[in-house]
This record gives C-alpha cells, sequence and structure tokens, in this order.
C-alpha cells in the first residue's frame, strides 16, 4: 500500500472517489488530502483535512477532517496516521472532526489510530429557500446601503475583507485573505457599504447545484446589529426572488453567536446524528 499526496496535479486520477464537493476545493492554501493505494493505483482509502486556526493570533493551529473513507481498516488506519505524523511535524496538537456515521472498516480505523468518538446533533444546519420565506424578520426591505457583491469592485471587496480580517472575523475561511470574489454568489451574497467603506459581509458559496453554504457573516460595529440584521434580508429576499424554494442553505455553528441566531431564527429545525471524535498528539 502507497501513501499519496493528493494535489490539483493529480486529483483527476482519484476524482471517481473523492466527493465532487471537495475536488474544486483541493487548491486551497489549506485543504490538504492524502490517499492509501493499492497496486492498481486504486484508493483503499483517503482523508482530507483542513487546517485551521493558521492565520489567527492566540488560538492553536487545528487540524478538523472534512471526510474520510476506508474500503479497510488498515488502509484506514494508514492514511489516518499520515495526517497524524504530519500534524505532530507540524507542531499541531489536535486533530478533529464531525461526520456522518462511518462504516464499520472506518470506526475501526478510527479507534486503532486513538481517536475519541462520541455521538451528537449536527453543527451545520440545512435549511430551503421555503424555510427562509417563512420566517418575519427576515420579510422586510434591507436598507439601501445593502449592496450585492455583483455591484462592488474586486478593490472595494479586498478592502473590506481586510477590515474583517483585521478584527479577526475569518467566519468558516481560515484562507480567507487568498480568496478570490468570484467564490461567491454575486447576487445572494452581499455587503454593508456606508461611506465608501465595506463594514459588514454575508458570503454566500455554492458547493454543488442548488446547494449554498453561508461561509462568513459578520458587521463591525457601531451598529454591527442593525447591520447584520439587513445583511440577512438581503440575501434572503435574494434566495426568495431567483431560487427555487427547495434550493439548500447551509448554516454552520461555528461560534456562541452563530449558535444563538440560528436557533433563534430556526428553532424547530432538524439536526441530524452525526459522529464527532478527536486526538490529541
Amino acid at each position: 500500500m502507497t501513501i499519496v499526496e493528493i494535489t490539483g496535479n493529480n486529483i483527476n486520477d482519484y476524482s471517481k472517489t473523492l466527493p465532487q464537493v471537495f475536488q474544486s476545493e483541493i487548491n486551497r492554501i489549506y485543504i490538504k488530502a492524502v490517499a492509501a493505494t493499492d497496486d492498481n493505483n486504486e484508493i483503499q482509502a483517503a482523508v482530507i483535512w483542513e487546517i485551521k486556526n493558521a492565520e489567527v493570533e492566540n488560538k492553536p493551529t487545528e487540524v478538523q477532517i472534512l471526510w474520510f473513507h476506508a474500503i479497510g481498516s488498515a488502509g484506514g488506519e494508514a492514511v489516518l496516521n499520515e495526517i497524524i505524523n504530519i500534524s505532530d511535524n507540524n507542531d499541531i496538537k489536535r486533530i478533529y472532526f464531525e461526520l456522518p456515521e462511518p462504516g464499520s472498516e472506518e470506526k475501526s480505523a478510527l479507534n486503532k489510530a486513538g481517536f475519541t468518538l462520541s455521538t451528537a446533533k449536527s453543527s451545520v444546519v440545512s435549511v430551503t429557500t421555503n424555510d427562509i420565506s417563512k420566517v418575519k424578520l427576515l420579510k422586510r426591505s434591507p436598507e439601501k446601503y445593502i449592496k450585492p457583491l455583483s455591484e462592488i469592485s474586486t478593490r472595494q471587496f479586498k478592502s473590506g475583507i481586510m477590515t474583517h480580517i483585521f478584527h479577526g472575523r475569518y467566519g468558516l475561511l481560515d484562507d480567507l485573505p487568498f480568496l478570490p470574489i468570484t467564490r461567491f454568489d454575486p447576487e445572494i451574497s452581499c455587503c454593508c457599504m456606508m461611506d465608501e467603506k465595506i463594514n459588514g459581509f454575508l458570503l454566500v458559496h455554492e458547493i454543488k447545484p442548488e446547494h449554498f453554504r453561508v461561509e462568513l457573516f459578520a458587521a463591525i460595529q457601531p451598529d454591527a446589529e442593525t447591520h447584520l440584521l439587513n445583511l440577512m434580508r438581503f440575501s434572503a429576499n435574494a434566495l426568495i426572488s431567483q431560487k427555487s424554494s427547495d434550493v439548500k442553505v447551509l448554516l454552520t455553528e461555528h461560534n456562541k453567536a452563530t449558535v444563538d441566531l440560528i436557533r433563534k431564527i430556526f428553532p424547530d429545525i432538524a439536526r441530524y446524528d452525526v459522529v464527532k471524535g478527536e486526538i490529541l498528539i
């Protein structure tokens, strides 16, 4: 069995196994992947992960496993040991994940590699355009200072991004400084433009057809709470007017503020079961 690093140069060789949603992400600076292959270069196991907090001061750099697949526990253990060694060599002391229920071979590999596993409810909530249309708080029209990305320049976008980074607002994107404006849907994504300066963003990325993920939702004081509400109203109205009722939007509870907000707006949305795991190196 051979361990292979998967990059943009060789990903087409393994495209039948790797999820499409991650194949376009493999060239991002903090997204990494390795596979264990047999003598025919067929994948026996693979893992995709993201380096977290690499750009954030005063937080330890960690690794989050985004996807794990194993046909047999031996190959699974091999790729997990590889990610543990890579992390240890880079002084990363914690690896964690939140994934759907793994298969028996994958669970065996995780246990043998030393991961502690537990069941939980997902921190990712999936809502539809129809769900969003029923939220009374979002039905009002937003203020005119909220603009879609299609109406701002790349220079304005980058300037706004750097302002958010200065204030420690990365959302889900540790590589936010390096991502182009074209990553985000130009009509659903929006910003708060005050005096020619951007002090708030709601950035939405289409991860696959009819599936969108909110990747940055933040505003800078003063009046951040008001700006956040208007950003939500703009994106909600854009979704309702431009997309079908069954389009899915993924919302991630990645800090206390997002937990409180999502549970206030969508208190009855079901959360699916997941397995969480971690290993301290």
